[in-house]
């Protein structure tokens, strides 16, 4: 709830209204500090406007994929299928195995650090924002072990604050780390089909 009210109020911010239009039961949802949302919604200094080029399975040697769950399997087998060299990684082994089965570009990590290792993009598909939080700079380690000027991609639904938080904790260790946040609607069955809607 607190994602989607914060995702609201930047909403609401870019067609001109201000804190004077809150809502209170907004508001109940909302950060206990009374501006945050409103300070978020300002620009990150020094972030990077080049876009990122267009690439293939050819030019992309590992895909690291973290959270083979419900969803994270389909989209994890999706891009196998599509020719991608992917990497998984799960707390539950049994979804790994699951993983393993689907061909010989589908390989199992130990760990979110092992995923992350040579990986020119990593794909995140965790719970929520102290997952990705612990994955990427926590027991995970994974930031550390991605190759400088990967790609990460946050599919996870977040909100606002921590994604902006997200990528200036990336841009400050200098090794030119971009942030994508795609989080993902569409379901199970969209997810195996690789159907899914990012917004």
């Amino acid at each position: 709830m607190a994602s989607a009210a914060e995702q609201l109020y930047l909403s609401a911010s870019s067609q001109g209204f201000g804190r004077q239009d809150d809502s209170g039961v907004l508001r109940v949802y909302t950060p206990s500090t009374p501006t945050i949302v409103h300070e978020q919604a300002k620009p990150i200094a020094n972030q990077s406007e080049t876009l990122t080029p267009s690439v293939t399975h050819l030019e992309v040697s590992k895909v690291g994929f973290i959270g083979l769950g419900a969803m994270g399997i389909g989209m994890a087998t999706s891009l196998v299928k599509e020719g991608f060299n992917v990497c998984g990684y799960d707390v539950y082994e049994p979804s790994k195995q699951k993983f393993l089965a689907v061909g010989t570009r589908a390989s199992g990590a130990k760990s979110p650090a092992e995923a992350a290792q040579g990986a020119a993009i990593l794909i995140l598909m965790v719970q929520n924002a102290a997952q990705v939080t612990d994955v990427l700079f926590g027991a995970g380690k994974a930031a550390d072990a991605l190759p400088d000027s990967s790609i990460i991609i946050l599919n996870s639904t977040v909100p606002p604050s921590f994604i902006k938080d997200l990528r200036r904790r990336l841009i400050s260790l200098g090794r030119k780390l971009e942030l994508i946040d795609a989080p993902v609607s569409g379901g199970v069955a969209r997810a195996a089909a690789g159907e899914l809607t990012a917004s």
